[in-house]
């Protein structure tokens, strides 16, 4: 899917840590913080850093964490990389940091958020399916929550022109060529 195998996916080395021990342990119950673990298991953790001076850079800010500090980098450092992260506090400081703007330029068109890979999923696999695949953290998502209201009832179309909202507002928030457009070849 997207042109990716699962030999081309990297997660945050820290992930099972954050799991067991960090804030996600107090977000999400045991049965997701599971499911999550046996991903990470099948996934490479990223084993690269960015340089020390966009590390540097990157940290400075208010609103990028570790995680977006050392993704966010790795991108800039290799323009063959794409990201997807759900961290929209992360994807706005970073647009409003005037000193990062060559950063941000670098990784427009190379981001992706939370809401246009399930606008995909669903156009690809449909509601049934994606609803099901989502119904572990649903109830801990407030974005999921709305989009999929109804569970397997939401419409399609309801679907589609929620998350489709959802994504004008990043955009209009972090730039409207940020984000990966998965409707343009």
């Amino acid at each position: 899917m997207f042109g990716l195998g699962l030999n081309r996916l990297r997660r945050l080395a820290a992930l099972p840590f954050m799991l067991e021990r960090g804030r996600l342990t107090k977000r999400y119950p045991p049965a997701v913080r599971e499911k999550v673990q046996a991903w990470c298991s099948i996934i490479d953790p990223i084993m690269d850093a960015p340089g020390e001076e966009t590390r540097e850079r990157l940290i400075e800010v208010a609103g990028i964490d570790d995680g977006e500090e050392l993704l966010f980098g790795l991108v800039h450092e290799n323009p063959g990389c794409k990201l997807l992260s759900a961290d929209k506090t992360a994807m706005r400081a970073l647009r409003n940091a005037p000193q990062l703007q060559d950063v941000h330029a670098s990784l427009c068109g190379r981001v992706a958020c939370l809401e246009s890979v399930l606008l995909a999923l669903l156009e690809m696999a449909g509601t049934h399916t994606v609803i099901h695949a989502v119904g572990l953290v649903r109830p801990y998502n407030i974005m999921l929550n709305s989009v999929f209201s109804r569970g397997t009832e939401t419409p399609l179309a309801e679907c589609q022109a929620g998350l489709s909202s959802y994504i004008q507002h990043l955009r209009s928030e972090v730039g409207a060529s940020f984000l990966v457009d998965f409707a343009r070849p």
